[in-house]
C-alpha cells in the first residue's frame, strides 16, 4: 500500500448515495410491463451493467418489447429523483479532502449525470478534469478499458493505483486492470465482493485512514 499513487473511486454508490434511488424507479418502470422485481434481487444481478444492457437481457428473459423512449424517459425521471433526494455516501468527503496523492472518479455512468450527481452533493469541484465515464473507452465495466484509460492519463502504472469500488462487475474492472481494489460495502455484502476478487472489504468511509493510503493526519 505504500506505493499508491493515484486513488480511482467509482461514483454511484461510492461518493453518491444513488443506487437505491435509481433502482427502485427501474423496478418500478418495469412493474408497468409485468415484471416484477423485488429490489434486493434486481440489485444483485443487474448493478454495475450498462442500462442499455440491462434492457436488453430483460427484454429478451420477459419477451417485452420495450418502446424506444424507455431508456430515454427512465433517465429523465432518474434525473428528477437524483435531484431532488441524492446524497454523498457519509464520510466520502472526509477522505476526499485528507488524501495527499491525485484522485479521479471512474464510472460507467454518463458523463452528463457524473457531473449533475457530483454538482448536486457539492463534490464536483473535487473531480474537475478528473472525471472518465465508460462514455470514453469501447468497453464499459467489468472490462478494465476505463480504468486503464484514467491510469494513462494520469501517466501511472496500474500496479501504483488504488481502486474504491461497490460492486462485483466494478471490483473485476479494477483487477482486470491490474490494480489493488478494495470494496465498500454498502449495496452489497463484504462477502460479495471478496468473492468478486477485491482486495479487501470495509463499510466505513473512515476504515480507510487505516489501510495504508496515503492521507493527511487528521487535525
Amino acid at each position: 500500500m505504500a506505493n499508491i499513487e493515484l486513488v480511482i473511486f467509482d461514483c454511484d454508490g461510492v461518493l453518491v448515495d444513488s443506487e437505491k434511488i435509481t433502482n427502485q424507479l427501474l423496478v418500478n418502470l418495469l412493474r408497468e410491463y409485468g415484471i416484477e422485481y423485488k429490489l434486493e434481487a434486481f440489485v444483485s444481478r443487474y448493478v454495475g451493467t450498462l442500462l442499455e444492457e440491462v434492457i436488453n437481457q430483460i427484454s429478451e428473459e420477459f419477451k417485452v418489447a420495450f418502446p424506444e423512449s424507455f431508456i430515454s424517459d427512465y433517465y429523465q425521471k432518474a434525473y428528477v429523483e437524483l435531484q431532488q433526494n441524492l446524497q454523498e455516501i457519509n464520510g466520502v468527503r472526509n477522505l476526499i479532502e485528507r488524501l495527499d496523492v491525485p484522485f479521479c472518479v471512474a464510472s460507467n455512468s454518463q458523463e452528463t449525470k457524473l457531473i449533475m450527481m457530483l454538482k448536486k452533493v457539492e463534490l464536483l469541484h473535487y473531480f474537475e478534469g478528473k472525471i472518465f465515464s465508460a462514455t470514453h473507452v469501447k468497453q464499459p465495466k467489468p472490462a478494465p478499458d476505463l480504468y486503464l484509460k484514467a491510469a494513462h492519463t494520469f501517466n501511472i502504472n496500474t500496479e501504483n493505483c488504488f481502486v474504491i469500488e461497490d460492486t462485483p462487475t466494478g471490483i473485476r474492472a479494477g483487477k482486470a486492470a491490474g490494480m489493488t481494489v478494495y470494496g465498500y460495502a454498502g449495496l452489497f455484502s463484504e462477502q460479495a465482493l471478496l468473492n468478486a476478487g477485491a482486495d479487501n472489504t470495509f463499510n466505513q468511509m473512515d476504515q480507510l485512514f487505516t489501510s495504508g493510503v496515503h492521507s493527511k493526519p487528521k487535525t
